[in-house]
């Protein structure tokens, strides 16, 4: 009898080893592992919002898992289900504390289906202030579902039944060294706004996607965007429309306008999912800084109108400037301002050793002799420090 039951013992171990398998048991990080037959997670629940009519799916639960101290990402948990009985997503974009994206492959039909990506960028601790917008890409049917998520504090366990899929690492389709700089961004309105981009590298950017988020996690998408290709060379200038301007425009959460005193996320995205976002507006510390426009006072010196639209006066303690080559002056000796909320200010940023330069208080790195002047119709990105640490960057 005692022989009977351990080899019931054994075949029932035998089928519970096979189950793992079938079911897809991992015992992920962060797992408390047995007794459930589906993965667990020791996860923080997230308050989200969704598109409230999503014409791919829906968003029931959304997950991450709070990451230890010098851990860059970690898994991001949806629930979520999709409208047809085979949606494939392909690619996932995100805008968080390190925006990671990248491809995957997931089949999600219309049935509640656990979803798990590597993509989760919540600080260490978990703060509600912090705001993550995740795009989910698909491609048959084409579209998209957007919904953001905070950095809310409930811990609990999630277990993922099934149907479930866990994507371990993402992809990424090109090799190709995309650099795009994003420079200044001004409001035409409320609901208008002029982005100067430029192509820093030898491949052309293809623009198909912008998304517009709020800091309260609301958010404008345009998917249909018409497809638009940034060659490398001079900067290009962008429209980037939102409400009533932008009737293809796709709302999740409340509607809003653009305001200088206010942060926003500008997403474009690539036919092939390589993701680039600006952060404008005030910034964190309330400093908020506008660059109203600029003039090339001579070869070696070029102007900026700046106008602080922020709550505390600005000091600015260095500066540097590139070309598109990646040649650098800075100068760390730069003592500019303050200027006071709401005020202007103009000012100089100068190059070279020479007459009319930043003499020796400046430091050069990159090809000697190739960037010793400035010229107009060449794009250049200044960075200013500030006394608090905030760093503005203008591309012009």
């Amino acid at each position: 009898m005692k022989l009977s039951r351990r080899v019931f013992l054994i075949i029932l171990i035998a089928i519970i080893a096979g189950i793992e398998v079938v079911t897809g048991l991992v015992l992920v990080p962060s797992s408390p592992g047995f007794p459930y037959l589906s993965p667990t997670y020791q996860a923080e629940k997230a308050t989200f919002e969704s598109q409230s009519q999503n014409s791919l799916g829906t968003i029931y639960e959304v997950w991450y898992v709070q990451p230890m101290t010098g851990e860059m990402n970690t898994s991001l948990i949806v629930s979520l289900s999709a409208n047809s009985p085979n949606a494939h997503f392909y690619a996932v974009s995100t805008v968080g504390v390190n925006s990671p994206y990248g491809n995957f492959s997931a089949t999600i039909g219309t049935s509640r289906t656990w979803l798990a990506l590597p993509v989760a960028s919540c600080p260490v601790t978990p703060d509600p202030t912090f705001t993550d917008l995740v795009v989910l890409h698909a491609d048959s049917p084409v579209g998209d579902i957007v919904f953001t998520f905070h950095c809310t504090q409930a811990p609990g366990i999630v277990v993922l039944g099934n149907p479930h899929v866990i994507i371990s690492q993402l992809g990424h389709s090109t090799t190709c060294p995309y650099n795009l700089s994003i420079g200044p961004v001004t409001y035409v309105n409320g609901i208008n706004a002029t982005v100067w981009v430029h192509n820093m590298d030898g491949c052309s950017v293809t623009l198909t996607h912008y998304y517009v988020m709020d800091m309260q996690g609301d958010v404008y998408s345009r998917l249909n965007w018409t497809a638009l290709t940034i060659p490398p060379g001079p900067g290009v200038r962008l429209t980037v429309l939102i409400g009533s301007a932008c009737t293809s425009c796709t709302l999740t959460g409340n509607s809003f306008s653009f305001q200088y005193v206010n942060r926003y996320v500008i997403l474009f995205v690539m036919a092939n999912n390589v993701q680039f976002h600006q952060t404008t507006g005030t910034s964190s510390g309330s400093e908020s800084l506008a660059t109203n426009s600029w003039a090339f006072a001579s070869s070696t010196n070029v102007t900026l109108s700046l106008q602080n639209l922020g709550s505390t006066a600005i000091t600015f303690l260095s500066y540097s400037i590139n070309d598109t080559s990646g040649n650098i002056w800075k100068n760390s000796a730069w003592n500019a301002g303050p200027i006071a909320p709401g005020a202007t200010y103009t000012a100089n940023i100068a190059i070279g050793y020479g007459p009319g330069g930043c003499g020796s208080a400046c430091t050069y790195t990159g090809t000697p002799g190739a960037f010793n002047t400035l010229a107009q119709g060449t794009w250049y990105n200044v960075k200013l420090v500030t006394a608090l640490g905030t760093t503005f960057t203008i591309g012009f």
